[in-house]
């Protein structure tokens, strides 16, 4: 990484604390820079607006939540195990990329072009690895599964609605017991079996 990547690599990150602290609407480029221990001047020869920061933040929240899972993932066979795992970790780890999490569920942020591009690319991919996870699933014979696509849809709005609970209490203690929850329904079906 050459000196001005680091620098930017910096002023995002300060801008990231920013935003976590103020939110996009009060966060200024005066707050970032202050944050960033760097003049105005060199905020804007990086970045052209306070739009252009959020966006490369969001970027690199939405790298570091990809990277995370990949790494959590890695080596694990059993299809379960990987679904239980990218759950957990997607909404860990979802809580903690704040500015991410803001980008996909604020309204206000709706009017910014790249926001929306970023939701459509995160819900895109999220369904595509769903997807990819049952199909092997249907494929190895460890699942049942009627229509891949609608399910793959089904368990990525179970998520997002354990979103809720996390956004108004992001201490929640109750999200371990309600991903199980979830994946109990999943893989065993909530009908007495017979």
């Amino acid at each position: 990484m050459d000196k001005a990547d680091k620098v930017r690599d910096h002023l995002v990150k300060s801008a990231q604390r920013s935003f976590s602290r103020f939110g996009f609407e009060k966060a200024t480029m005066n707050d970032i820079a202050k944050e960033a221990r760097k003049g105005k001047s060199s905020l804007y020869y990086y970045f052209t607006s306070k739009e252009d920061v959020f966006k490369a933040v969001v970027q690199t929240e939405a790298e570091y939540f990809k990277s995370e899972v990949e790494k959590a993932l890695e080596g694990i066979e059993d299809l379960k195990t990987r679904i239980r795992i990218y759950f957990t970790i997607r909404m860990q780890r979802f809580k903690e990329v704040g500015n991410l999490y803001a980008a996909m569920r604020n309204d206000y942020l709706k009017k910014l072009d790249f926001v929306e591009k970023i939701r459509e690319n995160y819900d895109r991919e999220e369904l595509e690895f769903i997807q990819s996870l049952l199909h092997e699933g249907v494929e190895k014979g460890e699942f049942r599964v009627k229509s891949i696509t609608d399910t793959s849809f089904a368990l990525a709005s179970a998520l997002k609605g354990l979103e809720f609970p996390l956004f108004f209490n992001p201490n929640d203690q109750k999200l371990t017991e309600r991903i199980d929850a979830l994946l109990d329904i999943l893989f065993y079906g909530i009908a007495k079996q017979q």
